[in-house]
């Protein structure tokens, strides 16, 4: 947000083209390689996996996810001028399911 705000107008268009390839890129780094030290914690770390826990907690953040999705939608939707439909509240918890 900061460097939105300050340091961003201060960049040539190139370097700002650059900074936002570095970021992303850096970005993708990170996400990766917490997956990869979850995912190694996972089988170095844990001697029996409890499957039926694992499906649980699984089928539990998606229904947590398509509740928050119409929930917060709704609640936007009394203070918008033009409501969400429907459709765009479909789109948006299957994107969210998605990744």
């Amino acid at each position: 947000v900061f460097m939105a705000l300050y340091a961003a107008p201060n960049l040539s268009a190139i370097a700002r083209r650059h900074l936002g390839f570095v970021l992303k890129s850096m970005a993708v780094f990170c996400d990766t390689l917490i997956f990869l030290l979850v995912g190694l914690a996972l089988v170095l770390y844990v001697d029996n996996i409890d499957f039926k826990l694992a499906g649980v907690t699984i089928l539990a953040c998606l229904a947590g996810r398509v509740l928050q999705v119409f929930l917060l939608s709704a609640i936007v939707n009394r203070c918008r001028p033009r409501p969400l439909p429907l459709r765009f509240q479909a789109v948006m918890a299957h994107s969210g399911l998605r990744g």
